[in-house]
C-alpha cells in the first residue's frame, strides 16, 4: 500500500504546483516547504480515507488542493474552485502521461517477474518524479509560463471545466477497475487524449486573452490620443479665439501707421508704405471678420498710450460700427498703473477683447445696440466694466462659467471660450468677475465687470428669481439682490 501513499503525495504536490502556476501566483520557498510538510500529513488522512472510502479519493484530492491553496493565497472563491479542478485534471493527466513514459520499464519488470513488494513502490516513486519533471517543463514553455490568466477575468471557461471534470471522472475509475482489464488501458488512452485537448484549449484561451489585452491596450492608447487631441483643440481654439481679435487689431494699427507714411515727403518711403497698405487690404478682404472702415471714425476714442490696448479698442469700435452699434469708451485712470500693479498688458488686452466681443454678440438681435467700455476705480480698486443693452445671461451659462465652455449665444456665434479664458486670467491675478443686472441706466440692461480686488470671487447682482434660486445649490457664486 506504500505505493498508493507515494502516488497521491505526488498528485497533491503536482496539483498544488499547477494551482500556483495556472494563476501565476508567487509563493516563497518557505511557503512551499511548509505546504510540502502539510501535504505530507494531509496525504496520511487521504490514504486512510482511500482505504475505507476509495470512491471519494478524487473529491478528497480536490478539497485538499483547494484548502492548501486558499491557506497560502487570498483568491476569489469561484476562481479558486475552477483553478483547483483544473489542477486536479492536469495532475491526473500528467500522472497518466508519466505512467505511459515509464511503461517500458513496467513491462520489463513484469516479464522478469520481480517481487512487487519492493519494485512497485520504486516504480511509483519514479512515476511521481517523472510527473513533477513534466509539469515543471510544461510551465517553462514560453507560451504557457504565464499560466491561465484568463481565469482571473471570470470569463466563461465551460469547455476547459468540462474536459477536467471528464478527466477526473475517468481517472477516478482507476480505483475501481482491475489493472488487468482492457478497459483500464482504454481509460488511460482517453484521459491522455483529453489532456492533449485541454492543452489545445489552453493555448487557444491564451491567444484570445492576448488579443483582448492587445485590443484593450489599443483602446486605451486611442483614448489617450483622443484626449490629447481634445486638449490640443481646446488650446488651439483659445488661441484662435484670441488671435481673431488681436491680429486684426494689430493689423489696423499697422494700417494707420502706413497711412501716415503715405503722406510722407520721402517719395520712396511713401511708395513702399502705399504698396504694403494695398497688400494688407487684400489680406484683410480674404480674412473673415476684418473690417475696412475708414480711420476718421476712431479719432474721438480716448488713448491709453499703449499700442496694443489702443489697437484692440479701435478694432472693437470698428466691429461695433459694422453692426451699427453705439460703442463708447471712458477711461479715467492711468492704464500703465493698472498694468504695473494688477495684470499684464497681454491679459488686459485679452479681457477687453473677450468682454467686448460678448457684449457685441449679446446685442446682435436687439433694436438698441449700446455698449460702453469703462476703465476706472471702484472703492479704490481698479475696475474694467462693459455695459451693454443685450440679453441677460442664462442660468446654465452662469452655473458653468469658468468650469466648462458655456454660452448664452451659441446660436449667434458664441463659443464660451472667451468666458473660460477670462476666468482663467482672473484666477491668476485674483480678480473678481461681477455681473450687475440692477444698474439704473435706461441705455443698458447689465454691466459685466472685472474688479482687481484680490478676492477672486464670482458675484451677481440680480432680481431675477431663476438667478436668485441658484444661490441654494451653488455656494461658489455670490448672489445679491
Amino acid at each position: 500500500m506504500i505505493e498508493s501513499y507515494v502516488k497521491y503525495y505526488f498528485m497533491l504536490a503536482c496539483g498544488f504546483y499547477c494551482f500556483n502556476k495556472l494563476l501565476k501566483l508567487k509563493t516563497s520557498k518557505k511557503q512551499y516547504a511548509m505546504n510540502l510538510i502539510l501535504l505530507f500529513f494531509t496525504n496520511i488522512l487521504l490514504f486512510v480515507a482511500r482505504v475505507n472510502f476509495p470512491y471519494i479519493t478524487t473529491v478528497l484530492l480536490f478539497i485538499a488542493i483547494f484548502v492548501h491553496a486558499n491557506m497560502t493565497h487570498n483568491i476569489d472563491f469561484k476562481v479558486s474552485i475552477l483553478a483547483s479542478l483544473l489542477s486536479i485534471g492536469l495532475s491526473y493527466f500528467l500522472f497518466a502521461l508519466a505512467t505511459i513514459l515509464i511503461s517500458p520499464l513496467l513491462i520489463f519488470t513484469a516479464l522478469k517477474e520481480y517481487d512487487t513488494t519492493y519494485i512497485d513502490p520504486f516504480l511509483m516513486l519514479l512515476t511521481g518524479f517523472v510527473q513533477l519533471i513534466i509539469v515543471y517543463s510544461i510551465f517553462r514553455i514560453k507560451r504557457l509560463q504565464n499560466g491561465m490568466p484568463f481565469l482571473l477575468q471570470q470569463r466563461a471557461n465551460t469547455l476547459g471545466l468540462f474536459i477536467c471534470c471528464f478527466i477526473v471522472f475517468l481517472t477516478s475509475l482507476f480505483t475501481i477497475l482491475n489493472t488487468d482489464t482492457d478497459f483500464y488501458f482504454l481509460i488511460t488512452i482517453v484521459s491522455t487524449i483529453l489532456g492533449v485537448i485541454l492543452f489545445v484549449w489552453w493555448r487557444k484561451q491564451l491567444t484570445i486573452s492576448y488579443i483582448n489585452r492587445a485590443h484593450k491596450n489599443e483602446i486605451l492608447r486611442l483614448e489617450a490620443e483622443l484626449e490629447k487631441v481634445k486638449k490640443d483643440n481646446e488650446h488651439l481654439g483659445a488661441l484662435i479665439h484670441k488671435d481673431n481679435k488681436l491680429i486684426p487689431a494689430m493689423e489696423m494699427a499697422v494700417k494707420d501707421m502706413l497711412s501716415e507714411q503715405i503722406s510722407s515727403s520721402d517719395e520712396l518711403l511713401a511708395t513702399k508704405a502705399s504698396t504694403l497698405l494695398s497688400d494688407l487690404n487684400k489680406l484683410s478682404t480674404e480674412r473673415a471678420g476684418v473690417l475696412n472702415s475708414s480711420g476718421h471714425t476712431r479719432n474721438h476714442l480716448p488713448t491709453t498710450g499703449l499700442i496694443r490696448v489702443d489697437s484692440i479698442i479701435s478694432y472693437m469700435h470698428e466691429k461695433a460700427s459694422a453692426m451699427k452699434a453705439n460703442f463708447q469708451v471712458m477711461i479715467d485712470i492711468d492704464i500703465n498703473e493698472l498694468i504695473k500693479t494688477s495684470i499684464s498688458e497681454d491679459s488686459l488686452v485679452t479681457i477687453i477683447a473677450d468682454l467686448t466681443e460678448n457684449a457685441l454678440i449679446a446685442t446682435r438681435g436687439c433694436d438698441e445696440k449700446n455698449i460702453l467700455l469703462e476703465i476706472n476705480k471702484e472703492n479704490d480698486k481698479f475696475c474694467l466694466s462693459i455695459f451693454d443693452s443685450g440679453i441677460h445671461f442664462e442660468p446654465y451659462t452662469i452655473i458653468n462659467a469658468g468650469k466648462k465652455r458655456a454660452s448664452t449665444h451659441t446660436d449667434t456665434g458664441g463659443s464660451g471660450i472667451g468666458l473660460m479664458t477670462t476666468f482663467e486670467l482672473l484666477r491668476k491675478c485674483r480678480g473678481s468677475y461681477i455681473i450687475d443686472e440692477t444698474i439704473d441706466n435706461p441705455l443698458y440692461t447689465k454691466k459685466v465687470s472685472v474688479l482687481f480686488d484680490m478676492l477672486n470671487e464670482f458675484r451677481i447682482y440680480s432680481l431675477r428669481s431663476e438667478i436668485i434660486d441658484l444661490s441654494n445649490e451653488h455656494q461658489d457664486i455670490i448672489i445679491n439682490r
